[in-house]
């Protein structure tokens, strides 16, 4: 059985530590050359084709309710120097993030 070809990679950006909110910077579907499940392995190629300035990072994908996310600091925080901004990079098959957003 194929899976679907299409997968949705949203990008979140939160500040401070883990438990700060995330705020939805961009949200796209895009059309995948394969059949093939998404794995950690595919999440990451994806992520590192789509956003390369995010290197050996996009191979660190973990799993998430939301899909595979990778996350990467952008800036420290004003008058701050360790609590960063962050981004978060989310990899999930269309059909899955719609079942996802209820």
């Amino acid at each position: 059985m194929f899976e679907n070809t299409r997968v949705r990679i949203t990008i979140t950006e939160s500040q401070g530590d883990g438990e700060a909110a995330q705020a939805l910077i961009s949200e796209r579907i895009i059309e995948t050359e394969s059949h093939k499940r998404l794995t950690a392995k595919r999440a990451g190629q994806i992520l590192s084709r789509e956003y390369p300035e995010l290197g050996d990072n996009a191979k660190r994908v973990v799993r998430m309710p939301q899909g595979w996310m990778v996350s990467k600091s952008t800036e420290p925080l004003r008058k701050c120097g360790y609590h960063y901004v962050w981004r978060h990079y989310y990899v999930a098959s269309a059909e899955d993030a719609k079942r996802h957003d209820g």
